[in-house]
Protein backbone atom coordinates (compact mmCIF):
# COMPACT_ATOMS: atom_id res chain seq x y z
CA UNK A 1 0.00 0.00 0.00
CA UNK A 2 1.24 3.53 -1.26
CA UNK A 3 1.46 6.08 0.78
CA UNK A 4 -0.38 8.64 -0.22
CA UNK A 5 0.25 12.37 -0.83
CA UNK A 6 0.34 14.83 1.62
CA UNK A 7 2.23 12.56 4.66
CA UNK A 8 2.34 14.13 8.60
CA UNK A 9 5.32 15.80 9.20
CA UNK A 10 5.62 13.44 11.82
CA UNK A 11 6.15 10.37 9.04
CA UNK A 12 8.32 12.29 6.40
CA UNK A 13 10.64 12.77 9.57
CA UNK A 14 10.55 9.38 11.05
CA UNK A 15 10.96 8.37 7.48
CA UNK A 16 13.97 10.20 6.81
CA UNK A 17 15.61 9.54 9.80
CA UNK A 18 16.77 6.12 11.39
CA UNK A 19 17.47 7.31 14.57
CA UNK A 20 14.48 8.46 15.16
CA UNK A 21 12.72 5.34 13.86
CA UNK A 22 15.20 3.56 16.35
CA UNK A 23 14.01 5.60 19.32
CA UNK A 24 10.30 4.90 17.98
CA UNK A 25 10.74 1.17 18.59
CA UNK A 26 13.31 2.21 21.94
CA UNK A 27 9.76 4.11 23.08
CA UNK A 28 7.83 0.52 22.89
CA UNK A 29 10.20 -1.03 24.91
CA UNK A 30 10.53 1.47 27.52
CA UNK A 31 6.90 2.35 27.36
CA UNK A 32 6.08 -1.23 28.02
CA UNK A 33 8.54 -2.12 30.81
CA UNK A 34 7.88 1.22 32.56
CA UNK A 35 4.02 0.57 32.56
CA UNK A 36 4.56 -3.31 33.33
CA UNK A 37 7.19 -2.50 36.52
CA UNK A 38 4.59 0.59 37.38
CA UNK A 39 1.73 -1.70 37.99
CA UNK A 40 3.33 -4.63 39.37
CA UNK A 41 4.63 -2.09 42.48
CA UNK A 42 0.87 -0.91 42.62
CA UNK A 43 0.02 -4.48 43.34
CA UNK A 44 2.28 -5.46 45.51
CA UNK A 45 1.21 -2.01 47.82
CA UNK A 46 -1.62 -3.77 47.21
CA UNK A 47 -0.74 -7.47 48.32
CA UNK A 48 1.57 -5.50 51.39
CA UNK A 49 -1.98 -4.04 52.86
CA UNK A 50 -3.50 -7.66 53.43
CA UNK A 51 -0.72 -8.33 55.47
CA UNK A 52 -1.12 -5.45 58.11
CA UNK A 53 -5.43 -5.10 57.54
CA UNK A 54 -7.04 -4.34 60.75
CA UNK A 55 -10.59 -4.85 61.39
CA UNK A 56 -12.46 -1.43 60.70
CA UNK A 57 -14.62 -0.18 63.29
CA UNK A 58 -17.64 0.27 61.41
CA UNK A 59 -17.55 -3.96 60.48
CA UNK A 60 -17.27 -4.88 64.25
CA UNK A 61 -20.45 -6.00 64.60
CA UNK A 62 -20.96 -7.42 61.71
CA UNK A 63 -18.12 -9.67 60.49
CA UNK A 64 -16.42 -11.33 63.04
CA UNK A 65 -11.99 -11.10 62.96
CA UNK A 66 -11.86 -14.75 61.71
CA UNK A 67 -14.21 -14.08 59.15
CA UNK A 68 -12.09 -10.88 58.25
CA UNK A 69 -8.79 -12.92 58.25
CA UNK A 70 -10.58 -15.03 55.20
CA UNK A 71 -11.01 -12.01 53.56
CA UNK A 72 -7.45 -11.26 53.96
CA UNK A 73 -6.42 -14.37 53.16
CA UNK A 74 -8.29 -14.71 49.91
CA UNK A 75 -7.01 -11.14 49.19
CA UNK A 76 -3.36 -12.24 49.80
CA UNK A 77 -4.10 -15.07 47.29
CA UNK A 78 -5.36 -13.26 44.76
CA UNK A 79 -3.06 -10.57 44.57
CA UNK A 80 -0.09 -12.94 44.84
CA UNK A 81 -1.64 -15.21 41.98
CA UNK A 82 -2.16 -11.69 39.96
CA UNK A 83 1.81 -10.61 40.52
CA UNK A 84 2.61 -13.75 38.58
CA UNK A 85 0.51 -13.10 36.22
CA UNK A 86 1.28 -10.00 35.34
CA UNK A 87 5.04 -10.31 35.53
CA UNK A 88 4.21 -13.17 32.89
CA UNK A 89 2.59 -10.57 30.61
CA UNK A 90 5.43 -8.50 31.07
CA UNK A 91 7.92 -11.33 30.20
CA UNK A 92 5.93 -12.03 26.91
CA UNK A 93 5.99 -8.43 25.51
CA UNK A 94 9.09 -8.11 25.81
CA UNK A 95 9.85 -11.45 23.79
CA UNK A 96 7.30 -9.99 20.99
CA UNK A 97 9.17 -6.65 20.81
CA UNK A 98 12.65 -8.46 21.22
CA UNK A 99 12.43 -11.31 18.96
CA UNK A 100 9.65 -9.57 16.78
CA UNK A 101 7.29 -12.40 17.24
CA UNK A 102 4.31 -10.86 15.59
CA UNK A 103 6.24 -10.28 12.84
CA UNK A 104 7.04 -13.63 12.46
CA UNK A 105 3.31 -15.36 12.55
CA UNK A 106 2.24 -12.53 10.08
CA UNK A 107 4.74 -14.03 7.93
CA UNK A 108 4.05 -18.07 8.94
CA UNK A 109 0.30 -17.46 8.47
CA UNK A 110 1.10 -16.34 4.91
CA UNK A 111 3.06 -19.43 4.13
CA UNK A 112 0.82 -21.79 6.23
CA UNK A 113 -2.58 -21.24 4.79
CA UNK A 114 -1.15 -20.27 1.32
CA UNK A 115 -2.65 -16.68 1.03
CA UNK A 116 -1.30 -13.43 -0.47
CA UNK A 117 0.63 -11.09 2.00
CA UNK A 118 -1.77 -8.32 3.23
CA UNK A 119 -4.58 -9.70 1.94
CA UNK A 120 -7.85 -9.31 3.79
CA UNK A 121 -7.89 -13.30 3.86
CA UNK A 122 -4.54 -13.12 4.94
CA UNK A 123 -5.04 -10.30 7.87
CA UNK A 124 -8.08 -12.32 9.08
CA UNK A 125 -6.10 -15.06 9.97
CA UNK A 126 -3.19 -13.39 11.83
CA UNK A 127 -5.93 -12.16 14.08
CA UNK A 128 -7.71 -15.49 14.67
CA UNK A 129 -4.17 -17.34 14.81
CA UNK A 130 -2.62 -14.18 17.37
CA UNK A 131 -5.87 -14.54 19.15
CA UNK A 132 -5.61 -18.17 19.49
CA UNK A 133 -1.80 -17.77 20.57
CA UNK A 134 -2.63 -15.39 23.63
CA UNK A 135 -5.72 -17.34 24.35
CA UNK A 136 -3.80 -20.80 24.83
CA UNK A 137 -0.72 -18.65 26.77
CA UNK A 138 -3.24 -17.20 29.33
CA UNK A 139 -5.44 -20.48 29.72
CA UNK A 140 -2.97 -22.19 32.21
CA UNK A 141 -3.05 -18.64 34.26
CA UNK A 142 -7.02 -18.03 34.01
CA UNK A 143 -7.62 -22.36 35.25
CA UNK A 144 -5.38 -21.57 38.54
CA UNK A 145 -7.21 -18.90 39.25
CA UNK A 146 -10.28 -20.33 39.03
CA UNK A 147 -9.79 -23.83 40.11
CA UNK A 148 -6.50 -22.79 42.75
CA UNK A 149 -7.23 -19.64 44.25
CA UNK A 150 -11.17 -18.97 43.58
CA UNK A 151 -12.03 -22.50 44.67
CA UNK A 152 -9.76 -22.57 47.67
CA UNK A 153 -11.62 -19.29 48.95
CA UNK A 154 -15.21 -20.97 48.18
CA UNK A 155 -16.24 -18.73 45.12
CA UNK A 156 -15.67 -21.07 42.40
CA UNK A 157 -19.01 -23.06 41.16
CA UNK A 158 -18.09 -23.56 37.33
CA UNK A 159 -17.09 -27.18 36.37
CA UNK A 160 -14.35 -27.70 34.49
CA UNK A 161 -16.36 -28.88 31.16
CA UNK A 162 -17.92 -25.29 31.52
CA UNK A 163 -14.68 -23.53 32.07
CA UNK A 164 -13.13 -24.89 28.99
CA UNK A 165 -16.90 -24.51 26.77
CA UNK A 166 -16.56 -20.83 27.38
CA UNK A 167 -13.26 -20.25 26.80
CA UNK A 168 -14.00 -21.92 23.08
CA UNK A 169 -17.59 -20.12 22.82
CA UNK A 170 -15.31 -16.80 23.67
CA UNK A 171 -13.10 -17.50 20.94
CA UNK A 172 -15.83 -18.71 17.92
CA UNK A 173 -17.78 -15.76 18.66
CA UNK A 174 -14.66 -13.90 18.22
CA UNK A 175 -13.79 -15.19 15.35
CA UNK A 176 -16.98 -15.35 13.13
CA UNK A 177 -17.68 -11.32 14.53
CA UNK A 178 -15.15 -9.60 15.81
CA UNK A 179 -11.88 -10.34 13.71
CA UNK A 180 -13.81 -10.26 10.71
CA UNK A 181 -15.41 -6.70 11.06
CA UNK A 182 -12.39 -5.36 12.60
CA UNK A 183 -10.62 -6.67 9.43
CA UNK A 184 -12.78 -5.51 6.85
CA UNK A 185 -13.32 -2.44 8.48
CA UNK A 186 -9.95 -0.90 9.03
CA UNK A 187 -8.35 -2.37 5.80
CA UNK A 188 -11.74 -0.97 3.77
CA UNK A 189 -11.80 2.63 5.00
CA UNK A 190 -8.00 3.67 4.50
CA UNK A 191 -8.20 1.58 1.09
CA UNK A 192 -11.37 3.78 0.55
CA UNK A 193 -10.98 7.29 2.10
CA UNK A 194 -6.61 7.25 2.57
CA UNK A 195 -5.35 9.94 4.67
CA UNK A 196 -8.74 10.41 5.31
CA UNK A 197 -9.84 7.45 6.66
CA UNK A 198 -9.62 8.59 10.86
CA UNK A 199 -13.65 10.32 10.14
CA UNK A 200 -14.92 7.07 8.68
CA UNK A 201 -13.39 4.84 11.09
CA UNK A 202 -14.74 6.88 13.91
CA UNK A 203 -18.32 7.01 12.48
CA UNK A 204 -18.49 3.04 11.81
CA UNK A 205 -16.45 1.80 15.31
CA UNK A 206 -19.18 4.46 17.40
CA UNK A 207 -21.92 2.88 15.53
CA UNK A 208 -20.53 -1.02 16.39
CA UNK A 209 -19.99 -0.02 19.78
CA UNK A 210 -23.64 1.30 20.32
CA UNK A 211 -24.59 -2.01 18.24
CA UNK A 212 -22.45 -4.46 20.52
CA UNK A 213 -24.20 -2.28 23.74
CA UNK A 214 -27.13 -3.99 22.71
CA UNK A 215 -26.47 -6.82 21.17
CA UNK A 216 -23.97 -8.08 24.27
CA UNK A 217 -27.20 -8.32 26.83
CA UNK A 218 -29.42 -9.98 24.56
CA UNK A 219 -27.67 -12.22 22.03
CA UNK A 220 -24.56 -12.94 23.74
CA UNK A 221 -25.10 -13.39 27.45
CA UNK A 222 -28.15 -15.92 27.23
CA UNK A 223 -24.90 -18.29 25.37
CA UNK A 224 -23.27 -18.45 29.06
CA UNK A 225 -26.16 -17.95 31.01
CA UNK A 226 -29.49 -18.77 31.81
CA UNK A 227 -32.30 -15.79 32.37
CA UNK A 228 -35.02 -16.51 34.05
CA UNK A 229 -38.20 -13.54 35.09
CA UNK A 230 -38.69 -13.11 38.79
CA UNK A 231 -41.84 -14.01 40.24
CA UNK A 232 -44.38 -11.29 40.06
CA UNK A 233 -46.09 -12.49 43.30
CA UNK A 234 -43.71 -11.82 45.38
CA UNK A 235 -42.73 -9.08 47.64
CA UNK A 236 -39.82 -8.31 45.47
CA UNK A 237 -41.49 -7.74 42.69
CA UNK A 238 -43.49 -5.63 43.97
CA UNK A 239 -41.30 -3.42 46.19
CA UNK A 240 -39.02 -3.51 42.65
CA UNK A 241 -41.62 -2.33 40.76
CA UNK A 242 -42.98 0.89 43.34
CA UNK A 243 -39.10 1.69 43.04
CA UNK A 244 -39.07 1.82 39.28
CA UNK A 245 -42.74 3.74 39.53
CA UNK A 246 -41.31 6.01 41.63
CA UNK A 247 -38.13 7.68 40.00
CA UNK A 248 -39.82 7.04 36.18
CA UNK A 249 -37.74 4.08 35.00
CA UNK A 250 -39.78 2.38 32.42
CA UNK A 251 -39.41 -0.80 33.75
CA UNK A 252 -40.30 -3.56 31.50
CA UNK A 253 -39.11 -6.96 33.26
CA UNK A 254 -37.10 -8.34 36.35
CA UNK A 255 -34.59 -10.94 35.25
CA UNK A 256 -32.81 -13.77 37.42
CA UNK A 257 -29.55 -14.81 36.34
CA UNK A 258 -27.84 -18.03 37.29
CA UNK A 259 -24.58 -16.64 38.02
CA UNK A 260 -24.42 -19.05 41.01
CA UNK A 261 -23.26 -21.76 37.94
CA UNK A 262 -19.48 -19.65 37.79
CA UNK A 263 -19.50 -17.78 41.21
CA UNK A 264 -20.34 -16.94 44.46
CA UNK A 265 -19.93 -13.46 43.68
CA UNK A 266 -23.37 -11.47 43.59
CA UNK A 267 -24.13 -8.64 41.75
CA UNK A 268 -27.27 -6.35 39.65
CA UNK A 269 -27.18 -4.43 36.47
CA UNK A 270 -29.40 -2.85 34.05
CA UNK A 271 -29.63 -2.60 30.42
CA UNK A 272 -31.67 -1.76 27.63
CA UNK A 273 -32.62 1.33 25.13
CA UNK A 274 -35.96 4.13 25.41
CA UNK A 275 -38.43 2.65 26.76
CA UNK A 276 -37.25 -1.42 26.95
CA UNK A 277 -34.98 -1.72 30.21
CA UNK A 278 -34.90 -4.75 32.33
CA UNK A 279 -33.47 -4.92 35.71
CA UNK A 280 -31.07 -8.00 35.93
CA UNK A 281 -30.51 -9.87 39.67
CA UNK A 282 -27.30 -12.71 39.88
CA UNK A 283 -29.09 -15.45 42.26
CA UNK A 284 -26.16 -15.25 44.10
CA UNK A 285 -26.85 -11.86 45.55
CA UNK A 286 -30.83 -13.29 46.07
CA UNK A 287 -29.00 -15.85 48.55
CA UNK A 288 -26.82 -13.25 50.03
CA UNK A 289 -29.47 -10.88 50.80
CA UNK A 290 -32.86 -14.17 51.30
CA UNK A 291 -35.31 -12.56 53.26
CA UNK A 292 -33.89 -8.96 52.85
CA UNK A 293 -36.23 -7.75 50.38
CA UNK A 294 -35.29 -3.85 51.27
CA UNK A 295 -31.39 -4.64 51.17
CA UNK A 296 -31.82 -5.93 47.61
CA UNK A 297 -33.81 -3.18 45.93
CA UNK A 298 -31.23 -0.41 48.01
CA UNK A 299 -28.86 -1.96 45.70
CA UNK A 300 -31.13 -1.46 42.90
CA UNK A 301 -31.77 2.13 43.97
CA UNK A 302 -27.81 2.36 44.07
CA UNK A 303 -27.80 1.13 39.93
CA UNK A 304 -31.04 3.32 39.26
CA UNK A 305 -29.11 6.00 40.23
CA UNK A 306 -26.69 5.59 37.21
CA UNK A 307 -29.48 5.22 35.21
CA UNK A 308 -30.84 8.98 36.91
CA UNK A 309 -27.83 10.59 36.45
CA UNK A 310 -26.88 9.79 33.19
CA UNK A 311 -23.57 7.86 34.10
CA UNK A 312 -23.30 5.35 31.20
CA UNK A 313 -23.94 8.58 29.16
CA UNK A 314 -21.37 10.19 30.54
CA UNK A 315 -18.70 7.48 30.20
CA UNK A 316 -19.26 7.01 26.64
CA UNK A 317 -17.94 10.92 26.25
CA UNK A 318 -13.93 10.22 27.11
CA UNK A 319 -14.88 6.73 25.55
CA UNK A 320 -15.41 8.26 22.22
CA UNK A 321 -12.51 10.86 23.00
CA UNK A 322 -10.33 7.76 23.00
CA UNK A 323 -11.73 6.40 20.00
CA UNK A 324 -10.92 9.78 17.99
CA UNK A 325 -7.73 10.07 19.32
CA UNK A 326 -6.82 6.09 18.29
CA UNK A 327 -7.79 6.84 14.94
CA UNK A 328 -6.19 10.14 13.91
CA UNK A 329 -3.19 8.93 16.08
CA UNK A 330 -2.72 5.69 14.25
CA UNK A 331 -2.64 7.61 10.54
CA UNK A 332 1.07 7.96 11.36
CA UNK A 333 1.94 5.03 11.68
CA UNK A 334 -0.39 3.34 9.31
CA UNK A 335 1.19 5.23 6.00
CA UNK A 336 4.57 5.02 7.09
CA UNK A 337 6.41 1.92 5.74
CA UNK A 338 10.01 2.31 7.74
CA UNK A 339 7.69 2.00 10.92
CA UNK A 340 6.61 -1.82 9.83
CA UNK A 341 9.65 -2.97 9.12
CA UNK A 342 11.33 -1.46 11.89
CA UNK A 343 8.84 -4.10 14.10
CA UNK A 344 9.72 -6.48 11.30
CA UNK A 345 6.86 -6.38 9.17
CA UNK A 346 7.46 -6.41 5.44
CA UNK A 347 4.60 -4.90 4.05
CA UNK A 348 2.11 -1.91 4.83
CA UNK A 349 -1.03 -3.54 6.25
CA UNK A 350 -3.63 -1.33 8.33
CA UNK A 351 -4.57 -3.21 10.56
CA UNK A 352 -0.73 -4.35 12.04
CA UNK A 353 -0.26 -0.28 11.70
CA UNK A 354 -3.30 0.12 14.05
CA UNK A 355 -1.98 -2.62 16.14
CA UNK A 356 1.60 -0.92 16.17
CA UNK A 357 -0.17 2.29 17.32
CA UNK A 358 -1.66 1.03 20.00
CA UNK A 359 1.84 -0.78 21.19
CA UNK A 360 3.73 2.06 21.59
CA UNK A 361 1.24 4.99 21.90
CA UNK A 362 -2.09 3.81 22.92
CA UNK A 363 -1.66 1.80 26.05
CA UNK A 364 0.07 4.27 27.82
CA UNK A 365 -2.13 6.90 26.87
CA UNK A 366 -5.07 4.50 28.61
CA UNK A 367 -3.23 3.90 31.72
CA UNK A 368 -2.96 7.77 32.22
CA UNK A 369 -6.44 8.12 31.21
CA UNK A 370 -7.74 5.25 33.26
CA UNK A 371 -6.82 6.59 36.15
CA UNK A 372 -8.97 9.72 35.70
CA UNK A 373 -11.72 8.03 34.69
CA UNK A 374 -11.22 5.80 38.12
CA UNK A 375 -11.83 9.47 39.82
CA UNK A 376 -15.00 10.13 37.92
CA UNK A 377 -15.94 6.49 38.15
CA UNK A 378 -15.95 6.63 41.99
CA UNK A 379 -17.28 10.41 42.09
CA UNK A 380 -20.34 8.60 40.38
CA UNK A 381 -20.38 5.75 42.96
CA UNK A 382 -21.00 8.49 45.97
CA UNK A 383 -23.56 9.97 43.71
CA UNK A 384 -25.25 6.97 43.34
CA UNK A 385 -25.31 6.24 46.93
CA UNK A 386 -26.61 9.59 47.45
CA UNK A 387 -29.41 8.45 45.11
CA UNK A 388 -30.75 5.83 47.30
CA UNK A 389 -30.16 8.12 50.27
CA UNK A 390 -32.56 10.29 49.03
CA UNK A 391 -34.86 7.40 48.00
CA UNK A 392 -34.84 6.32 51.70
CA UNK A 393 -32.85 3.39 51.70
CA UNK A 394 -29.62 4.65 53.08
CA UNK A 395 -29.84 2.49 55.91
CA UNK A 396 -30.86 -0.75 53.67
CA UNK A 397 -28.07 0.21 51.31
CA UNK A 398 -25.29 0.50 54.31
CA UNK A 399 -26.35 -2.92 55.47
CA UNK A 400 -26.39 -4.52 51.71
CA UNK A 401 -22.65 -3.10 51.73
CA UNK A 402 -21.53 -5.15 54.84
CA UNK A 403 -23.07 -7.95 53.74
CA UNK A 404 -21.11 -7.48 50.38
CA UNK A 405 -18.04 -7.38 51.43
CA UNK A 406 -18.57 -10.10 54.06
CA UNK A 407 -19.99 -12.28 51.32
CA UNK A 408 -17.38 -10.88 48.70
CA UNK A 409 -14.47 -11.08 51.16
CA UNK A 410 -13.68 -7.93 49.76
CA UNK A 411 -10.80 -6.04 51.32
CA UNK A 412 -12.11 -3.26 53.58
CA UNK A 413 -9.10 -1.15 53.82
CA UNK A 414 -7.30 -1.46 50.45
CA UNK A 415 -3.77 0.61 49.90
CA UNK A 416 -4.85 3.93 49.28
CA UNK A 417 -2.54 4.53 45.63
CA UNK A 418 -3.28 1.08 44.56
CA UNK A 419 -7.38 1.67 45.24
CA UNK A 420 -7.35 5.22 43.81
CA UNK A 421 -5.48 4.10 40.32
CA UNK A 422 -7.09 0.71 39.94
CA UNK A 423 -10.72 0.81 41.52
CA UNK A 424 -13.74 1.98 40.09
CA UNK A 425 -15.55 1.79 43.37
CA UNK A 426 -14.52 3.60 46.42
CA UNK A 427 -13.30 1.54 49.25
CA UNK A 428 -16.67 0.27 51.58
CA UNK A 429 -15.20 1.93 54.36
CA UNK A 430 -15.19 5.55 53.08
CA UNK A 431 -19.16 4.52 50.50
CA UNK A 432 -20.21 3.65 54.38
CA UNK A 433 -19.24 7.27 56.00
CA UNK A 434 -20.35 9.28 52.91
CA UNK A 435 -23.71 7.42 53.24
CA UNK A 436 -23.43 7.95 57.71
CA UNK A 437 -23.16 12.13 56.85
CA UNK A 438 -25.78 11.90 53.91
CA UNK A 439 -28.24 10.24 56.25
CA UNK A 440 -27.39 12.86 59.51
CA UNK A 441 -27.60 15.76 56.58
CA UNK A 442 -30.76 14.33 55.61
CA UNK A 443 -32.01 13.93 59.48
CA UNK A 444 -30.88 17.76 60.44
CA UNK A 445 -32.77 18.96 57.60
CA UNK A 446 -35.82 17.34 58.73
CA UNK A 447 -35.54 18.95 62.13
Amino acid sequence: MKAPAGTSFLSSLLSSSPLLLAMFYQSAVIGVNALGIWNLYLLKREHRSFQKATLPPPFKDAISQEEFEQGASYGRDSTAFKLVDDAFDLLMSNAELFYKLPAKLYKLTSKLFNVALGSFSHSYLFSVCSDACSTLVKLPFSYYDTFVVQQKHGYNRITKRDFFLDALKYFLLRAAFLHPAQTYLIQFVVRRFGRSFPFAFFACTSCLLFLFAHVYPTLIMPLFNKFTPLNQDTLLYAKIQQLASKVHYPLQSVLIMDGSRRSSHGNAFLYGFGSNKRIVLFDTLLEQMEGKEDCIVSVLCHELGHWYYGHVTWMLVPTLFQLCGICFGARTVIFDPNMYGEFGFDDQNPLVGLDLFAQVFLNPICTLTGYLLCYVCRHFEFQADTFAVENDFGEELRHALVLVSKESKKILNPDPLYSALSHTHPPIVERIAAIDAQMLKRTKQAT
